[in-house]
């Protein structure tokens, strides 16, 4: 790996990232088998799992709006949102998972980058003055 690219979900990042994903794939495997509140409450955990992650990937600046991540966010959290015990273990961990590996792919080859908001720096035309020293022209109204 080149040291000189910046990823926007580091290697500590991931593996806390997976790592929320198994808790939230076990602790929804344990109470999914539980008749009809246990579904509830794995419906309530599905949902808290898809804003956790989606606040996440986009404080990142991931993007979650391409069609590249639709295939792999959002429909992975479908699936994961579907009532059927038998196969939902896994498949938000793989979606987790896969947007990981091409988000880091794609930082590798320098496209769909996007700054996270936080990181973004104002720049100002030098010519421009500061908007507290500009002066307003005040035009009269017509009659």
């Amino acid at each position: 790996m080149d040291s000189s690219i910046k990823y926007r979900i580091s290697m500590s990042t991931a593996l806390r990232m997976v790592l929320l994903a198994v808790f939230f794939e076990i602790a929804e495997v344990l109470v999914d088998w539980i008749p009809i509140a246990g579904q509830m409450i794995a419906f309530v955990f599905d949902l808290m799992a898809t804003a956790s992650f989606s606040i996440w990937f986009l404080t990142l600046g991931v993007s979650l709006g391409n069609t590249k991540a639709m295939g792999r966010f959002w429909l992975t959290n479908f699936g994961e949102i579907l009532p059927i015990p038998e196969i939902d273990f896994g498949i938000l961990l793989v979606g987790i998972i896969l947007m990981i590996i091409m988000s880091r792919k794609e930082d590798r080859e320098g496209e769909n980058r996007e700054v996270p908001s936080s990181n973004k720096k104002t720049i100002r035309n030098k010519k421009t003055p500061p908007a507290k020293n500009r002066i307003r022209k005040k035009i009269p109204l017509k009659k």
